[in-house]
């Protein structure tokens, strides 16, 4: 039990910044990434490589600098909790993954751009859809190369 308190303690210190708070509390709680594990698997098995790095790159880059800028300059609210300034911080962050994919994979420009489109929407609404984002928004970000 004292080393669980322990842990809790620890994680809670060096991680709780950036916990959300159904992951603050007494125990110990995993965070987001099992399903960023998860999201990495599906698509490494469906996906061509380089269309599941992108879709996971998207997550890592542009939910991260969504979740920056949204709460630390964050004033306009989009979706719940949801910022326009975070939602702007993605699609362009996004769009910088994009070029980056574009020049170096030679990947489809319109596919990765409407993974980037599908990837906010993940964002945005996985709280009304019961998913995590860190699931939603490499998943749908994959969308478009399915067809």
């Amino acid at each position: 039990k004292k080393q669980g308190s322990f842990c809790a303690k620890t994680y809670r210190l060096l991680f709780g910044g950036v916990l959300r708070d159904k992951e603050k509390g007494e125990g110990l709680y995993y965070s987001g990434a099992p399903y960023v594990l998860i999201a990495a698997l599906i698509l490494v098995i469906v996906m061509p490589k380089m269309v599941a790095m992108f879709a996971v790159s998207i997550l890592l880059i542009s939910d991260t600098m969504a979740a920056l800028v949204g709460r630390s300059v964050g004033k306009h609210k989009l979706v719940g909790h949801k910022t326009w300034e975070g939602t702007l911080a993605f699609i362009l962050s996004g769009f910088v993954v994009v070029i980056i994919f574009y020049v170096l994979c030679d990947l489809s420009l319109w596919r990765m751009m409407s993974g980037v489109l599908l990837g906010v929407l993940g964002d945005l609404y996985n709280e009304k859809l019961h998913v995590d984002d860190n699931l939603s928004i490499p998943l749908l970000a994959a969308v478009p190369f399915l067809f």
